[in-house]
């Protein structure tokens, strides 16, 4: 117990206790599975797994590389019943057992990379055991995080997204939260261009 005696050990071990109690707990939350590894099929699950309660978790029965074309808009809404991609406040995305790539090229055009993600503020977003790779914006390649949003990574491989520009490295301290655990980053450009 020594070792929690110092105020940053503390706080470490809090987040740590957090984040896996969320990862670990079973809430009542709508559940939604991607049987064909396209972007359309993933936003449509997304949709399906937050009609209800505006929460849900996505679960993979295919295993590929999901190809976007457009970033996937994680969207903020206090109303129900609307055709928007993105009710309530929190989405997972779960990989586990599958072997599932998100990529911004497409495979027809490896020249035009857009950003996998933008989390709209208030939104939480968990994703577990996924690869994004070759996301690309002027800032956060992978994922954008807006205000008081929070992005927990779990066992994921972040590769080759890039953010050019002068505002892609310090966002996640000014707009959200990010915890990644068991997660790789290589070949990402900049110090931490993956997140904002």
């Amino acid at each position: 117990m020594s070792r929690l005696k110092h105020p940053v050990a503390r706080w470490i071990a809090l987040l740590v206790l957090f984040a896996g109690a969320a990862l670990t707990t079973s809430p009542a939350h709508a559940e939604a599975v991607v049987t064909d590894c396209t972007q359309e099929e993933l936003e449509a699950r997304i949709l399906e797994a937050r009609e209800n309660d505006g929460d849900g978790v996505v679960t993979f029965d295919c295993d590929g590389i999901i190809h976007l074309t457009n970033t996937v808009f994680l969207r903020y809404s206090a109303e129900t019943g609307t055709n928007d991609l993105g009710w309530g406040n929190s989405i997972t995305l779960d990989g586990t057992g599958r072997s599932i790539t998100i990529s911004g090229l497409a495979e027809t055009d490896a020249t035009n990379a857009v950003r996998l993600f933008l989390v709209d503020s208030g939104v939480s977003l968990i994703v577990t055991n996924i690869n994004f790779f070759n996301g690309q914006a002027t800032n956060g390649g992978a994922f954008y995080l807006g205000s008081n949003s929070s992005l927990v990574a779990v066992s994921c491989v972040f590769s080759n997204n890039i953010a050019r520009g002068t505002n892609g490295l310090d966002g996640v301290r000014r707009l959200g939260w990010l915890i990644c655990m068991r997660c790789s980053i290589t070949a990402d450009f900049s110090s931490c261009p993956t997140f904002r």
